[in-house]
């Protein structure tokens, strides 16, 4: 659903050509995109808690036990799980830009 946006950027002292994407899930995910690797993987939102961070050899989000359904159940109601079902960010594009060398990302608080 969300866009990827292609940047150079320096990373790790080093210019990467790289593809970022930042997901409903919190996180912002940035990739080279000639290798594929997965460079950094940080929430964009502090608010969120589902996960507390995404292992970097798997490249998948270590999810906080409460609000698992893995560990809770499928229907059970979690509460207080954040980003709530419509997402930290949806369908509104997000932008960078070189002359700031800033990502402007619009983000939900429900």
């Amino acid at each position: 659903v969300n866009e990827n946006i292609l940047v150079d950027q320096e990373i790790g002292g080093e210019m990467r050509k790289t593809l970022v994407h930042f997901d409903r899930n919190g996180f912002g995910y940035t990739l080279d995109r000639e290798s594929g690797d997965l460079l950094v993987a940080e929430k964009f939102d502090p608010a969120v808690n589902w996960a507390t961070h995404v292992d970097m050899k798997t490249g998948r989000p270590q999810v906080v036990d409460e609000y698992s359904t893995q560990f809770n159940g499928e229907d059970t109601n979690t509460q207080n799980v954040c980003p709530a079902a419509l997402g930290t960010k949806d369908q509104q594009p997000a932008a960078f830009s070189p002359d700031t060398g800033l990502f402007y990302v619009p983000t939900n608080h429900v």
